[in-house]
């Protein structure tokens, strides 16, 4: 299964490959080589900022303009060379593992399972929460969003990315949230104790409340960071 990544910060930054993930850092830091192959990466990428950021821009002001009166101002965030990023690891188990944690919390007459599940998509309660006759409270995990934008709206809509990838948009802003009342109906963790998940970590197929604190503690803070530094929010795999 390939890896997953979330990253905080410009489109300019992720596209020309101006950041790292956790695991390059760590390989840089202890001269081990890492080696990052991503999906849907076009071998001929183009990795100049300045060529880069216009076509952000211009890509940007094409959503907007499909968007039309379902948002209030046009979208904006910060790409500029300034811009900050933040990212961390929770690893696709530990990453379904909290999707289905937002699921059984809206089913709980469910069996919510102890171990990590092998495939969420065939999850009984999380194929509820994702069928679109329900409304689930936590559209913005359980849609299957793969890029938030620091805009406040509560729906989430499919659309091509930057390189013309057809994927689903939702809003960090609405993350937020969601995730605070997912947290303030299951375990009232306050911030240490998220400080501590996220220093304690996952094994890979940790047991299912394990991986889903963990991935629940770096979607809060990289969430947060993303609002508050008017950044994109983003799975990378």
């Amino acid at each position: 299964q390939m890896g997953l990544d979330v990253y905080a910060g410009s489109f300019t930054r992720y596209y020309a490959g101006n950041w790292e993930t956790v695991v390059q850092k760590f390989g840089r830091e202890g001269n081990i080589p890492v080696v990052v192959v991503r999906a849907n990466e076009p071998a001929d990428a183009i990795t100049d900022p300045e060529v880069i950021r216009p076509a952000i821009l211009s890509w940007r002001d094409q959503l907007s303009q499909a968007l039309g009166a379902n948002i209030t101002t046009p979208l904006d965030w910060d790409e500029s060379d300034r811009a900050p990023y933040f990212t961390d690891k929770p690893a696709w188990d530990s990453y379904s593992s909290l999707l289905l944690w937002a699921a059984y919390s809206e089913h709980p007459t469910l069996p919510r399972p102890q171990d990590c599940v092998e495939d969420w998509t065939t999850d009984p309660a999380f194929r509820r929460s994702a069928d679109l006759n329900f409304k689930t409270e936590f559209s913005q995990l359980l849609r299957g969003v793969e890029i938030w934008l620091p805009h406040d709206f509560s729906f989430t809509f499919r659309a091509a990315d930057p390189v013309q990838n057809a994927v689903c948009f939702g809003s960090s802003v609405a993350l937020c949230e969601q995730l605070d009342e997912l947290n303030r109906r299951t375990w009232n963790a306050e911030e240490a104790t998220l400080a501590q998940w996220r220093w304690d970590g996952a094994e890979p197929r940790a047991p299912l409340e394990t991986g889903a604190r963990f991935a629940f503690s770096i979607m809060a803070e990289l969430s947060r960071e993303a609002v508050t530094h008017h950044l994109i929010l983003k799975l990378d795999y």
